[in-house]
């Protein structure tokens, strides 16, 4: 979010709520200004009786998250935070403050902010649907103890066999695996569970390949009573964005199609196994595959079913030259993931900033329409920041 030549403009103190029953006919939704965080966020939401879909790290401003496309722990139920968007304000570059909604006169600007990005101009506010609220919400803590490098690296490719079963189910889960003690441990999620036994039973396959292999697979269920009781409640509540500066996170959407193939499966998870911490973040797929392909977004969202994180980290202390080589060898082993899936994409919101081919990483084929749109809103290019839409021109240059 920031680059040489930018310049930051605080939002912090727009801080409004308004919850609508209706919104122009389009069904209970809720206003906020682009300061608002997502802790505030949800509980006003659980006050007000509904479900918005927001992070896990609830420190995280409702404007950026959603610039970039927005992903949560229910998104395999109700799609992505773009997906709820039914109105926005900006002021841009180029013009006075104006509302830009659904089928009017400014629909470029409305393709290109619903997942591309920032730069564009000043997002004031927000209008997006909202849900009835979760009830029984079931949550699975798992952990998976390999003895070994062969046992570890066959633990992650029984997961990833385990990931379409989620998915079908609607089932989200975030998995880390630590190499250096070859162990899988996670959390999973699943709302309005009807029947707690059937869901458990999703999980008995896993836990028989465990058995079958001498490996420790335990899984703990419990059922919350909404989903603000999960939010709020350890180890769960209070995950705080915290920067560091040792550190670059690398990441790739999975197509579900890499999911069909048990060379790519194996390939993946020797690779996986290479790395020191690697995690599954399984929130693509289900509805997120449903939603609207008219908008900015990276289309890879809309056929990918897992989404890929590791770091390339130094020391505290380390050289210019130590980071370069760091970033070097994650660069590389993006690389290698590319190849064994496929497909080179990227959540734009988590990805390396350091990526070469960033445009077609973070937007795939919507780049182009991307620049332009940005040339007509921001002709003396304002705004900029690291790896967004037209960062690739001198700052403050005239396009």
């Amino acid at each position: 979010s920031s680059a040489k030549g930018a310049f930051a403009i605080s939002i912090h103190s727009l801080k409004d709520i308004e919850f609508h029953d209706d919104f122009n006919g389009k069904g209970s939704a809720v206003t906020v200004g682009a300061g608002v965080q997502f802790f505030e966020l949800y509980a006003a939401a659980n006050e007000a009786g509904v479900v918005v879909i927001g992070g896990g790290c609830d420190s995280v401003s409702v404007s950026g998250y959603t610039l970039g496309g927005g992903h949560s722990r229910y998104s395999r139920s109700l799609g992505l935070s773009v997906d709820q968007v039914l109105e926005f304000q900006i002021v841009t570059a180029a013009g006075p403050s104006a509302y830009f909604k659904l089928q009017n006169s400014h629909t470029d600007l409305w393709w290109a902010i619903r997942g591309g990005g920032s730069g564009f101009g000043v997002i004031v506010s927000w209008t997006l649907k909202t849900h009835p609220p979760v009830t029984n919400e079931l949550v699975a803590n798992f952990q998976i103890v390999a003895t070994s490098q062969e046992t570890y690296e066959a633990a992650l490719l029984e997961y990833l066999k385990f990931i379409p079963t989620l998915e079908q189910n609607r089932w989200s889960d975030l998995m880390v695996g630590t190499q250096s003690v070859f162990l899988l441990v996670g959390a999973a999620f699943k709302p309005n569970v009807t029947s707690q036994a059937d869901e458990e039973a999703l999980w008995q396959p896993l836990k028989d390949w465990g058995a079958a292999n001498g490996l420790t697979v335990a899984v703990t269920f419990t059922l919350y009573a909404s989903q603000y009781e999960v939010s709020t409640t350890e180890p769960f509540a209070n995950q705080h964005e915290t920067p560091l500066e040792t550190e670059v996170m690398i990441t790739r959407l999975i197509p579900a199609s890499a999911f069909n193939d048990d060379s790519t499966l194996e390939a993946m998870a020797s690779f996986f196994a290479t790395l020191p911490v690697i995690q599954y973040l399984d929130v693509p797929g289900g509805q997120v595959m449903n939603g609207s392909t008219d908008m900015a977004l990276n289309p890879a969202w809309r056929s990918a079913i897992s989404h890929i994180a590791w770091y390339a980290t130094w020391s505290e202390g380390a050289t210019l030259a130590e980071q370069t080589a760091a970033r070097e060898i994650g660069a590389q082993q993006q690389a290698n993931l590319s190849s064994i899936i496929g497909s080179a994409n990227s959540y734009v919101n988590e990805a390396d900033p350091d990526d070469l081919s960033w445009p077609s990483s973070f937007w795939g084929n919507h780049y182009s329409r991307l620049l332009s749109i940005k040339k007509k809103y921001d002709p003396q290019h304002y705004f900029t920041c690291t790896a967004c839409v037209g960062s690739e021109y001198p700052a403050g240059v005239a396009f």
